[in-house]
Order: C-alpha cells, then sequence, then structure tokens
C-alpha cells in the first residue's frame, strides 16, 4: 500500500472547499484511503494500490519528498544508495537535483514527467538524463490573465501616484533584486538611454538584498533623478498600464511570468535572450533579444522602442494576442486534461 504526503491545505484547494480534520478524514476513508497526520500541515495518506487510476505531484521538492523519502533544503543531501543530491543553485535560489556519479534508474513509478518549456525538457532529459525522452510531456504554463488583459482600465492611475506627467517615457524592470537578475546591466544601460532620451525615467518594481547596492549605483552612474524604486508592489495591472516598455536583464530564466504578464497588458518588450525567454518573446515581432550581458546592445534595443511608439504598440498588440493564444489557465487546463485522459485510456487499453 503506497504512502501519498500531501496537506491539508493542497487537498482542501482540490476540493475547492474547507473542511474539519474529522470530516476530511471521515470522507477519505469512505474511499478506502486511511489518514496519518496532521504533522502541522502535512499529512500522509495510505492509498490501497486497486484505489489508484493517476497520481500527479508537484514540484522538485515535493516529489523527492514523497518518492525518495527525504526533505530539501539548504545546502545539499545525499540520497541514500542512489546517485542524486539535491542543491540550492546559488545563481537562481532554486533547488534543482543534480545526477552524479551513479547511474539513477529511469522513473519507474512515473508514466509522464510534465515539464514546462522545450529548455527544460533538455536539460531534464539530455542533459540531466533522468527519463527516456518518451516519459515526458511538454506543457507550458498558464494563467489567468483576465486582469493584466484589461490593465487598460487603469491607465494613469501610477502617473498620478508618482506625479509623472504623459510626455515621460517609462521603462520598467518587474523582479527580485538579486545578482541573478542583472539590475546592474539595467541601470548601466539606463544610463546610456538617458544620454540618448531626456524624457524617460526607469521604474524598478521589488525588492531584495541588493536593494541598497543598487540605489547606490543610481547614484555614483548621476541617474538616481530618474530612477524610481518602487519595491514590491500587488497591483501589477495598475504598473503595466502606465509602462511604455517593459524590460528584463537576466542573467538566466525559466519561464519569465514578469513578460508574460507584461505582453498580456499590451506592452513591447525588450530581454536578455536566457533560458527560456525565446518561447516567449518573438524577436522583432513582440519584442527584442539581445545578448546576454550585452549593454550597449540592450540599450539600443530600448531606445529603438522608447523612439517608435507605433512600432511599440504592434509589439504590444502581438504579444498579447500570443500570450493569449499560448498561456492561459483554460489552455492549461485543457493541456493537463488530455494528457490524464490519453494515460487513462492507455491504462484501460493494456
Amino acid at each position: 500500500m503506497p504512502t501519498i504526503l500531501s496537506s491539508y491545505s493542497d487537498i482542501c484547494r482540490l476540493l475547492g472547499r474547507r473542511l474539519s480534520w474529522g470530516r476530511l478524514k471521515e470522507s477519505l476513508h469512505m474511499l478506502g484511503v486511511e489518514v496519518e497526520g496532521p504533522i502541522g500541515d502535512e499529512l500522509k495518506l495510505e492509498v490501497p494500490h486497486n484505489r489508484i487510476d493517476l497520481l500527479s505531484t508537484e514540484g522538485v521538492a515535493r516529489a523527492l519528498k514523497g518518492f525518495l523519502g527525504i526533505e530539501v533544503g539548504p545546502p545539499e543531501y545525499r540520497v541514500r544508495g542512489s546517485g542524486v543530491i539535491v542543491k540550492v543553485d546559488p545563481s537562481t535560489e532554486e533547488i534543482r537535483p543534480f545526477i552524479v556519479s551513479a547511474i539513477v534508474e529511469d522513473v519507474k513509478f512515473t508514466d509522464k514527467i510534465i515539464v514546462i518549456s522545450p529548455l527544460q525538457f533538455k536539460e531534464l532529459c539530455y542533459d540531466i538524463k533522468i527519463a527516456k525522452p518518451n516519459k515526458f510531456a511538454i506543457i507550458p504554463l498558464g494563467f489567468d490573465l483576465t486582469q493584466f488583459l484589461n490593465a487598460e482600465i487603469h491607465k494613469g492611475e501610477l502617473r498620478r501616484e508618482l506625479n509623472i506627467p504623459e510626455d515621460i517615457l517609462l521603462v520598467g524592470i518587474v523582479g527580485r533584486l538579486t545578482a541573478i537578475k542583472n539590475h546592474v546591466m539595467f541601470l548601466k544601460s539606463a544610463k546610456k538611454v538617458s544620454e540618448r532620451i531626456a524624457n524617460v525615467k526607469f521604474v524598478i518594481v521589488g525588492g531584495g538584498e541588493l536593494e541598497s547596492e543598487m540605489r547606490e549605483l543610481a547614484i555614483s552612474l548621476e541617474i538616481q533623478d530618474k530612477v524610481i524604486f518602487l519595491g514590491w508592489r500587488y497591483d501589477m495591472p495598475t504598473i503595466y498600464a502606465d509602462i511604455d516598455l517593459v524590460v528584463l536583464s537576466s542573467l538566466n530564466e525559466g519561464t519569465p511570468v514578469t513578460l508574460i504578464e507584461a505582453m498580456a497588458s499590451g506592452k513591447a518588450v525588450v530581454s536578455t535572450a536566457v533560458g527560456g525567454v525565446p518561447d516567449i518573446v518573438l524577436d522583432g515581432q513582440t519584442g527584442i533579444l539581445v545578448p546576454s550581458g550585452d549593454e550597449e546592445k540592450f540599450a539600443d534595443a530600448i531606445v529603438d522602442l522608447l523612439e517608435d511608439a507605433e512600432k511599440r504598440k504592434q509589439f504590444g498588440k502581438r504579444g498579447r494576442e500570443f500570450v493569449s493564444a499560448n498561456y492561459t489557465k483554460e489552455r492549461l487546463c485543457a493541456d493537463i486534461e488530455h494528457l490524464y485522459l490519453d494515460l487513462l485510456f492507455a491504462q484501460k487499453m493494456e
């Protein structure tokens, strides 16, 4: 009888309502599922084999904890009897599994491994080699983009808040102020842009350990009057509504959600061509991609779009159409449903 690690909050979200512990245990018992717990929010579910048609897990941490029986945390954990080492990648602050020395068996307990991009498929299948190609299904992320598709209703709110007139162009960057986001390049490029375009300001949305350092850098570059540090904001449609151009200067990215939100808001983008960005930004159609770390080309791309309002408009229009077709929650749910139905059908045919 396999044990599945889950949580009270996850199950309540799945059911769409919050149950008491007693009611939850009673409901699961009627299905033949015994519950052990809780320990905090964690619980163990003892599930008979004949009660499982399909099991879905999310995230490296939960999969490792559920199937390999280890807790994931910094800086390193070795799994007994295998060649898996779990580390916190210092460049991205993400927990990632690395395969070392021993060959890890093909993932026998998994029919399909869902990855969110061709890049992730390449890394897991061909670089890390955790499974064969036919074990993978590429299903991009999907979001409820409604508030971003309607961002225009907030037009003018941010400018009024910051007392910025309409004739000032706004360039925005959204994300944690950490080394991987490379705000240093952003600010150095901002300096170059401000030397060529007078009526421009730069809005930094987000916080992090490098905020003080970035404020000092803006002063040393003598652009402190051009740069606005907003900190963390939770009214992103309001932010995007008044931004003229959204940029990303990262050294690496997975699937950059901020660009998806910006494009849904009808904004043209400039980004470094790293990680999963090229899967989202169509170079020369919805934005401009530049090599990572190239301040000159990054500044040139920003100037190009700031000086051409019509191009920005067209890029924004095509970007909105692209993410509306490819990154909605409806598309995600449909893709997941089709995969699950295919797996269940194949199981019945065996």
